[in-house]
């Protein structure tokens, strides 16, 4: 059985400008529709939870864009942006795994005779 928890995933990101009201609008409905858990916009700064199980953070970045949303190309969130895509093909590979990992179970030694 997954948790499905653990493959939640947190992305704090700075948008260009101040997005307007009816943007605003546009974003939270796209928002709404993508299994995107919790969002909010606060001082130009996006703050975004999801599970990479229903959307991966490539497909969100792109969506921003197609909404009018340009993220703050600032070397800093550049770098967050591929940290985030790094993070997010992480969790999406360990969630898809056939065989979940053993690293959590002690190996097993042959009693002596």
């Amino acid at each position: 059985m997954m948790n499905e928890e653990a493959f939640e995933l947190s992305c704090r990101i700075k948008l260009e400008k101040k997005v307007t009201d009816s943007s605003s609008e546009q974003l939270a409905e796209y928002l709404l529709l993508s299994n995107i858990t919790k969002f909010s916009i606060k001082n130009s700064i996006l703050t975004l939870k999801y599970s990479v199980t229903d959307i991966r953070w490539p497909e969100i970045e792109e969506s921003l864009k197609d909404s009018g949303i340009d993220l703050d190309r600032f070397w800093q969130n550049r770098l967050r942006s591929k940290w985030y895509s790094y993070i997010d093909e992480n969790a999406y590979s360990n969630a898809t795994l056939k065989n979940p990992h053993c690293c959590n179970k002690p190996p097993i030694i042959p009693k002596k005779r």
